[in-house]
This record gives C-alpha cells, structure tokens and sequence, in this order.
C-alpha cells in the first residue's frame, strides 16, 4: 500500500513537469488504454504503465460482449498499425487518472492527435461532460416495451442448425455479394431488426450484422421514421445536413 502511494505522489510529480515526454508503445488493451514506456521516468512508474487517451470514450454502440469482442480486435489492429508506422511518439497534457493506478495523456504520432485519427476512423466519439454522460445513461436503461434484450438477440443470431454450418461458406459469399449489392444501390443506410439505433451501410457495426437480421432504408428520414437512433460511430446525417457542411467547408 505504502509503495504504490510514493508510485502515485511520484507519477504527479512527474506529470507536473514541462511537457512532452517522449514514449515507446508496447501494446493495446482493446478499451483506449495503451501499454507504453516513457523515457525520462523511474523505471518503477516509467515502464509498462498504463495510458487512457484523453477526452475521448468507446462508441454507445459497443453495448455487449459480441460488440466489444469485435471493436477489440478492431481496434487493436489499427493501434499496433498506426504505431508501427510512427517514428516518434510523445506525451502531452499528462494528468493522473481518477480511480486507477494510471496516467491519461494527449497522445501524439508524429504530431497527429491520436483522439482525432480515432474519432475520423469512428473507433470513438468526444467525451461527454459528467452531466451529459448521466442523462444518455438514463435514456439508454428506459424500458422499451416486448423488445428482445441483446443477450436473446446475440443467442437468435449464433443458435445456427447443423445444416447452416454445413452450407456456411455459401452463405457467407451470397450474404456478401448481397450486401455490397445494396450498398451500391439506392439503400444509404440499414439497421438490425432488434437494435434501436440505425448505421450508414459502410459502417463497421453493421459488418458483424447477419444479412437475415438486416433491415434497408433509402433515406435518413426513412430510417429515423422507424423510431431508431442515429450511430454514434458512423454518425449518418440527413443530406440537408450534409450538404450545408460540405458548403461551409468549401
């Protein structure tokens, strides 16, 4: 007890120094913490600690085990790519984390914010402030009257008979060339039958989606008409909406 008390007055102190600290990647948890050294600490706080990205959270669609199992591998791919190809890591704006024996930082790739690449990949969406983060807590347990709780629906998807596996790769490949052929098509955005929130066609959630459980809408309006919620990962938008961006950054 006593020793990780001086790690932790020995972690603030160094935080309080000037910034940056370079650092060296070691490995992902799969939930933004990174595994990293960083040079110019005591080896005993230096080595192998644990860094939260700052200021950002998971997507709200990462809402059970199946979900989190695929954003994982999802995510730990583009992290161990993404630092393979930096040359030179650093650390800003370090401060100790709240309820862990851990520090969060602003991590940079060669300069690049890693909050951003990730928030423009849709592996993570801004913060809430604490206020905010309450009240989508409070919307996301209200009840919604018969529907099927994510375990019932993860258990429909997996529970396959002897002759689907039998026939899997056939029906992958159909299920595929299906897919892409609506996404080609004139259906923008899509949703599983059982889910309350609806994903632009290319979105990564929807890949883990069996093609049967999939439901098709052609126009933003069509989808949020179904009582749905927009990703908060893909973030579809009406094409008003789209188009006024696309004017204000022109």
């Amino acid at each position: 007890m006593k020793f990780h008390f001086l790690c932790l007055l020995l972690i603030m102190s160094l935080a309080a120094a000037e910034p940056p600290y370079n650092a060296h990647y070691k490995s992902s948890n799969g939930d933004l913490t990174l595994i990293m050294n960083i040079e110019g600490w005591p080896p005993v706080v230096g080595e192998k600690i644990k860094i939260i990205v700052k200021a950002i959270s998971m997507p709200p669609a990462v809402d059970d085990k199946e979900d989190l199992k695929f954003y994982s591998s999802r995510l730990n791919r583009f992290l161990d790519k993404s630092f393979d190809n930096a040359k030179h890591i650093t650390l800003h704006s370090i401060e100790r984390a709240e309820n862990e024996f851990a520090v969060k930082a602003d991590i940079r790739l060669e300069g690049r914010s890693l909050s951003r690449i990730l928030l423009k990949e849709g592996l993570a969406v801004k913060k809430l402030k604490p206020e905010k983060e309450v009240e989508s807590r409070q919307k996301d347990s209200k009840p919604e009257g018969n529907r099927p709780s994510q375990k019932t629906n993860i258990e429909k998807e997996h529970n396959t008979s002897r002759e689907t596996e039998i026939n899997k790769d056939t029906a992958k490949t159909y299920g595929k060339d299906k897919r892409t052929e609506k996404k080609a098509g004139c259906y923008k955005f899509c949703a599983s039958k059982n889910s309350q929130t609806f994903h632009k066609t290319d979105c990564f959630f929807v890949e883990r989606i069996l093609e049967k459980n999939l439901v098709y809408f052609s126009s933003y309006k069509e989808a949020a008409d179904s009582g749905r919620e927009p990703c908060q990962s893909c973030k579809p938008q009406p094409r008003e909406q789209k188009n006024e961006e696309t004017a204000k950054n022109k």
